[in-house]
């Protein structure tokens, strides 16, 4: 039987059912019975889960330049020993980057020892919707997606009343996804325009990542206010940031990024976040933090080491995750602040910190960390309305947890 399945919270689900209020507390105790039997899990979310058989695991895959990939394990199987699954392309079936998967471990290792997966099922598509050029042959219609995760074109056939021209940007949905033995095909959902003509390539960003275009009142009467505002006048004639911005032809956006594939420019951070350590190595943080995030036992993660010897971190563990891990390791858990505290959760955290250092550069590797007991909220001031880390504030909150891990 097919069915699309989708991970809710245990709330949610209730909703989904229409429980009434009587046999809700019982509803919530069966569900506590489940996760403590082993037989579903939660993720930092709190969304339900469905557990790998023996043998199995479920992750998040990314495919690399090669056609194979690697799943990220969302939970701990002890003969990964924290690493993650190898999966070939003609193993791949039409798993995309981006895809929760379930994958079978195989006994088959890599030449380094890695193990080796098959995809066993797609829990959930990361996304069906897809930007690209339109071209055609011989009366049938093709796309080429943006970003090179396709590496041959999508079949879309007959364009229809549509009527894109060659090389417009226009929006696709999969229908079926590519291959290694089998080419993919689509509709055409819309046309955007001509490519770099005025604003097509806005939309493509729109689209490619799903961004709204509607929004609420509020927020444009707001907009509206800061543009009320604006006086273009105001920078006319200022010769000075001009210079600041352009210089020897180039504009300087303040972005750090780096070519993938010689062809495609990945933004990886913000100049301003750089930081340099005592032995003079400049360190980018938002790249490392990201990756640890990737663990399902971290919520938050804040990177710090300016003019210090070597790289720290502040790390808020994903406590619903954590709670669980330490009930299954027979370890009492009454509060965040005890939690933390216990030797074998930091012991745990310091072996997924070691996972994941391999990562990264020697300078960049985290070499100490401190585990903090709440999360950070905008109305605690330690996150913008964007949601963004803020890194001063953070730093000016937590100083006697920077100055445990420098020993200060």
């Amino acid at each position: 039987m097919d069915f699309e399945y989708h991970p809710v919270t245990a709330s949610a689900l209730a909703g989904k059912m229409q429980l009434e209020q009587a046999v809700a507390e019982e509803f919530r105790e069966a569900i506590e019975g489940l996760i403590a039997a082993g037989r579903i899990r939660q993720d930092k979310h709190g969304r339900m889960k469905l557990r790998g058989a023996s043998g199995t695991v479920t992750g998040i895959l990314r495919k690399i330049s090669s056609g194979a990939a690697f799943v990220i394990p969302s939970e701990r199987l002890p003969e990964l020993k924290g690493a993650d699954v190898y999966v070939t392309a003609r193993d791949l079936g039409d798993a995309q980057t981006g895809d929760e998967v379930l994958v079978r471990i195989l006994a088959r290792r890599r030449s380094n020892g890695q193990r080796c997966g098959i995809i066993d099922r797609i829990v959930k598509r990361a996304t069906s919707v897809f930007v690209g050029t339109w071209s055609e042959t011989g009366g049938q219609g093709y796309v080429q997606v943006d970003g090179g995760q396709f590496t041959g074109p999508i079949h879309v056939g007959d364009p229809g009343a549509k009527g894109p021209k060659k090389n417009d940007k226009v929006v696709i949905e999969m229908l079926r996804f590519p291959t290694d033995r089998r080419h993919g095909e689509a509709v055409l959902i819309k046309v955007l325009g001509r490519r770099g003509d005025q604003g097509v390539d806005t939309q493509s960003v729109i689209h490619s990542l799903g961004l709204p275009q509607e929004f609420p009142e509020a927020a444009l009467n707001e907009a509206r206010i800061q543009a009320s505002h604006f006086d273009e006048m105001s920078f006319a004639d200022r010769e000075d940031l001009t210079a600041e911005t352009i210089k020897d032809g180039w504009l300087h956006t303040g972005d750090i990024g780096m070519f993938e594939d010689r062809k495609y420019l990945k933004i990886t951070d913000r100049k301003k976040e750089l930081f340099k350590t005592s032995g003079g190595k400049y360190v980018a943080p938002q790249p490392i933090e990201n990756k640890l995030k990737e663990s399902p036992y971290v919520e938050q993660m804040m990177v710090v080491g300016a003019d210090e010897k070597f790289v720290g971190a502040f790390i808020v563990p994903s406590f619903s995750n954590l709670k669980e891990w330490m009930r299954e390791n027979k370890i009492p858990f009454t509060s965040n602040e005890n939690a933390i505290e216990n030797e074998k959760v930091i012991a745990f955290y310091q072996e997924l910190i070691d996972s994941f250092n391999k990562f990264f550069n020697q300078v960049e590797q985290v070499k100490k960390f401190v585990l903090l007991p709440h999360e950070w909220t905008i109305d605690g001031g330690e996150l913008t309305p964007t949601l963004k880390l803020k890194r001063k504030a953070i730093m000016e909150k937590y100083k006697a947890f920077y100055s445990a891990i420098y020993q200060q």
